[in-house]
């Protein structure tokens, strides 16, 4: 399996890159993710991605791959944080409206 993106999620990437083995059958996954991914740009600082642009262009591969997987895991837990925080604001919301319409029933 070759991903060209990732998700924002990591439980979704694992599982992504779990199935690519079939009925037992060992697989082998490989990732490509570049500095402009959506991910990273949304969730990720320009100082970052600037830092790990100068660090792809040093000689070896391993600065590179390790830059990657550093972004690609703050720019996840970023976005995770994010969306955990939007399902807390709207759980507070409901529980708010609930609270509100629940007060305003027939006075008995």
């Amino acid at each position: 399996m070759i991903a060209t993106e990732r998700h924002e999620s990591r439980r979704i990437d694992r599982q992504l890159f779990g199935r690519c083995g079939r009925q037992g059958d060992p697989g082998t996954s490989e990732e490509l993710v570049s500095l402009e991914d959506e991910l990273l740009t949304a969730y990720v600082g320009n100082p970052l991605r600037w830092i790990a642009a100068i660090g792809l262009k040093m000689p070896g591969k391993l600065p590179g791959r390790w830059m990657g997987r550093i972004l690609l895991r703050k720019g996840q837990r970023s976005a995770e944080r994010l969306h955990a925080r939007m399902r807390h604001d709207l759980l507070k919301m409901d529980e708010q409206l609930s609270d509100s319409l629940a007060f305003s029933g027939k006075m008995e």
